[in-house]
C-alpha cells in the first residue's frame, strides 16, 4: 500500500543517510526530586537510571550518526528531563520537524508522568524499567524533531486530501 511504501522509503533514507548530530540530556531538578526519601522512586538510584538512559539512547541512535554530548553548547538538540504533563510522557518543541526549521529544537520528557503510573511504581520501579521507558520516549521525541511522524498518523492517508495533516492523533 501507499502508506507502507512511504514508511519503507523513510526507513531506507534514515538507515543510509546518517548525519553527525549531538544531543544533550538536561536533567532538571524535578527528575532528581523523584529519588528523594518519601518520593515515588526513593528505592531507585538516580545515577543508575541516568546511565541506563544514556546507554540505551546511544545504542538506539548511534547508527544514525546521533550521539550524546556532555556539553550543552555543542548540542544541536537538547532534551529536558523533568516535570509532569497530564497529556503525555514527552513532547517535541516547538513542532515536528523543528530541527530543520528552528534555532532551538528541544524536547521535554516528563519523569513525574511516568512515576504516576503503576507500571513504574512499587516493585515495578527499577532502574531498568524506568530507564528503558524514558530512553524510548527520548528517542521518540528526537524522531519528531527530525520530522518523523507516528506510523498511525495517516491511517487513511490521501495525498489529495487537505485534511491529511490534521489528524486527531497528535
Amino acid at each position: 500500500t501507499m502508506k507502507k511504501s512511504i514508511l519503507f522509503l523513510g526507513m531506507l533514507f534514515f538507515a543510509n543517510n546518517a548525519w553527525p548530530l549531538d544531543v544533550y540530556l538536561d536533567y532538571q531538578t524535578e527528575f532528581y526530586d523523584l529519588f528523594d526519601p518519601g518520593e515515588e522512586w526513593d528505592a531507585v538510584d538516580s545515577d543508575q537510571v541516568k546511565t541506563r538512559i544514556s546507554t540505551l539512547v546511544s545504542q538506539d541512535l548511534s547508527s544514525y550518526g546521533i550521539t550524546l554530548t556532555a556539553n550543552q553548547g555543542e548540542a544541536e538538540i537538547t532534551v529536558e528531563i523533568g516535570g509532569n504533563d497530564v497529556n503525555g510522557f514527552g513532547v517535541a518543541h516547538p513542532f515536528i520537524g523543528a530541527f530543520f526549521y528552528d534555532e532551538n529544537p528541544h524536547a521535554h520528557v516528563f519523569p513525574r508522568t511516568f512515576a504516576s503510573h503503576a507500571e513504574w511504581q512499587g516493585a515495578s520501579a527499577s532502574f531498568e524499567r524506568i530507564g528503558q521507558a524514558m530512553a524510548n520516549t527520548i528517542c521518540h521525541e528526537i524522531g519528531h524533531l527530525l520530522n518523523l511522524w507516528h506510523a498511525y498518523q495517516f491511517s487513511c492517508y490521501d495525498p489529495y486530501d487537505s485534511n491529511a495533516l490534521h489528524s486527531p492523533y497528535y
